[in-house]
């Protein structure tokens, strides 16, 4: 059973960390102060996220992938309609997987890696109620 403890703006409970798996006071994030501090923002979510393929992403995801950036010309979609030529890097679902959406054709984009980032923190934001822009 875990120990709740209050802080004056957090919750803090005595839980496994999950970078170092040592039981400590950890935050929502299940991170404990000292790993925080050596990961933070959006390369400590890279690190522990896990690779590409543990994560479902394998040999059909890049035939998927590579057919996209073909259709989409190798442009990042998010530019392009800002009036921007930028080349995509990566592919991103427009309704996240998560979020009920599909490996179909029609419900992937073409982005560059700094839309994709910004897409992506911008859901993990809003969570459920991130509004998909699907033109």
């Amino acid at each position: 059973m875990a120990e709740w403890e209050m802080n004056k703006t957090t919750r803090i409970i005595r839980t496994l960390c999950v970078a170092c798996k040592r039981v400590k006071a950890t935050r929502p994030d299940h991170l404990c102060d000292e790993c925080r501090a050596r990961h933070k923002g959006w390369s400590m979510w890279q690190h522990y996220k896990g690779s590409s393929k543990s994560r479902g992403y394998g040999y059909a995801w890049n035939k998927l992938r590579l057919k996209a950036l073909e259709r989409d010309k190798h442009l990042c979609q998010m530019c392009l309609k800002r009036g921007i030529f930028t080349t995509a890097t990566d592919v991103d679902h427009i309704v996240p997987l998560a979020q009920g959406g599909s490996d179909e054709m029609e419900n992937l984009q073409s982005l560059c890696h700094e839309c994709h980032k910004q897409k992506t923190c911008q859901e993990r934001l809003n969570n459920k109620n991130y509004l998909h822009d699907k033109t």
